[in-house]
């Protein structure tokens, strides 16, 4: 074994020593402070050494990087596939082929086992992709709330603000008119977003359509009880109204890119079982609002597309519901 001392100014320095003198496997065998007899100032004493067999030994070279060929390739791919599609495993052939082609769709694995338990249970497992994405689409409630009705109708537009609540009230309004001539009433009650009812009043001036404002409850009460001339009357709330009425049927407003946390917390903030879908002519995931209206067994009635009124405004209908999984997935 071969010892050292060494005295340095401080103990970055003595270490830098050190190695120059005993190598990087040197061991510090003590350390005190001292004043240098020639210089007068702090410095420290380093007593080292290191095993004379350890160091005449060859270096070993650090470990290389794992470095993938054919086979390590294929078993990480094997691994990703794990992590991406975990029940995957557990399914036999058939099974297998209908789960990746839902979950590279973009549902849930929560959705799509009850989906494959069913058509296992009812000896379906012949049925073909189209064929499967077909069942799942039909199992989606829509409504044409478009058509004229024949009692009077009162709609609530409900949801988060700034998803085009009232942008959609008003393509319902017109279509309402124009199609059907209904005579309608447009009712402002945004009563927490300054301005919100005058906006609206502007833009009903410029449709010809009547419009009233509602500054509480009680006010929103009276007109509906009194303006019963009217086929349909359309109320447009703010984010924040928690107001309700038996002859209310809110229409929840959402937009088609949010996540399924975010549809779960609106539909339970806002009571409805109509849902009108909103932001189609941006980037989105249709799969979480599909699973939300069949999950929750709601009705979707129509989607918007656009800011034009009222031509950006469409029925929701199979055909159409398919060609945005499709296109989205």
């Amino acid at each position: 074994m071969r010892i050292k001392k060494i005295i340095a100014g401080n103990m970055s320095e003595g270490k830098v020593l050190l190695k120059k003198e005993l190598g990087d496997e040197a061991v510090i065998l003590s350390t005190r402070n001292i004043k240098n007899n020639e210089t007068g100032k702090d410095s420290i004493e380093i007593v080292a050494a290191i095993d004379e067999k350890v160091k005449d030994q060859p270096s070993i070279e650090p470990k290389k990087r794992f470095k993938t060929d054919e086979t390590n390739n294929e078993n990480f791919n094997k691994l990703i596939e794990s992590i991406n599609f975990p029940f995957l495993e557990y399914l036999d052939k058939n099974l297998s082929e209908k789960y990746l082609y839902l979950k590279k769709l973009g549902f849930d694995e929560t959705f799509i086992g009850p989906i494959l338990k069913s058509i296992s249970s009812k000896g379906s497992l012949d049925i073909t992709k189209d064929e499967l994405l077909n069942s799942i689409i039909t199992r989606i409630k829509v409504e044409n709330l478009f058509q004229k009705r024949i009692s009077r109708k009162i709609y609530g537009f409900v949801g988060p603000s700034g998803v085009g609540k009232t942008s959609t009230l008003l393509k319902f309004a017109v279509i309402h008119k124009l199609m059907n001539s209904s005579n309608v009433l447009v009712i402002g009650a945004n009563n927490h977003n300054f301005g919100a009812n005058d906006l609206l009043a502007a833009y009903c001036k410029i449709l010809n359509l009547d419009f009233e404002k509602a500054g509480s409850e009680e006010e929103l009460n009276r007109l509906i009880e009194s303006q019963k001339a009217y086929d349909i009357i359309l109320v447009d709330f703010d984010s924040k109204s928690k107001y309700s009425h038996s002859l209310i049927e809110n229409i929840l407003i959402l937009p088609v890119n949010s996540t399924s946390n975010h549809l779960n917390e609106q539909l339970n903030r806002y009571s409805s079982s109509y849902i009108g879908l909103t932001g189609l002519d941006e980037n989105y995931a249709i799969q979480p609002i599909i699973e939300l209206l069949i999950n929750k067994n709601l009705t979707l009635c129509f989607y918007a597309n656009g800011s034009d009124i009222p031509d950006d405004i469409e029925l929701a209908d199979a055909s159409g519901i398919k060609k945005m999984i499709l296109n989205n997935g």
